[in-house]
């Protein structure tokens, strides 16, 4: 299966830790996914751990450099990982692009990117299925979301992602023609 795609390595033209200066972080969201997976009885839950700032909310500078990539319809955050938070192993419904943007779609309507913003350090892990990254500033991946992920932080420093979600009609990779 073709869970994970590793899509090269993106300049980032920004300083993430100076742009979040710039957010109110008093507007961060929780991941709303928990609630939902309990009403499903899964065996894994998610707990409301990390911190997303979701497009209407993101600086210019990281919208200007999603669009410049190609993407024109899309939902986006950013994952703001501080230590000691964590999103345990689950799969996302993409509840905000089907209830908010797009609706009378579902979860298998979607590709999902994602563009970590610093190299990793000792303490910070994403993983999914059973394949545990190890990236650097700017590495971009697309994720199948039929697959459980987590991720989380116990290092001394935040760890940030930037995540797009993109209809499957509307992106611009071809991730299927991508060599991992």
């Amino acid at each position: 299966p073709n869970m994970l795609k590793y899509l090269g390595n993106k300049s980032i033209p920004f300083d993430i830790d100076e742009l979040v200066k710039t957010i109110d972080v008093n507007k961060v969201a929780f991941i709303n996914d928990a609630s939902e997976n309990m009403k499903t009885k899964n065996p894994v839950s998610i707990a409301p751990f990390s911190r997303h700032i979701f497009k209407e909310d993101l600086p210019q500078d990281i919208i200007d450099f999603i669009e410049d990539m190609g993407f024109t319809e899309y939902g986006c955050n950013l994952l703001i990982q501080q230590t000691g938070e964590c999103s345990p192993n689950h799969f996302d419904l993409f509840l905000y692009q089907r209830n908010e943007i797009h609706k009378n779609t579902t979860k298998e309507d979607y590709y999902r990117y994602f563009i970590f913003l610093n190299d990793r350090t000792i303490g910070q892990f994403y993983h999914i299925g059973n394949k545990q990254l190890d990236w650097k500033t700017g590495d971009m991946y697309y994720q199948d979301c039929k697959e459980y992920h987590g991720a989380g932080n116990i290092s001394s420093e935040t760890r940030y992602t930037i995540i797009i979600d993109s209809l499957k009609s509307l992106h611009p990779f071809d991730y299927q023609k991508v060599v991992v």
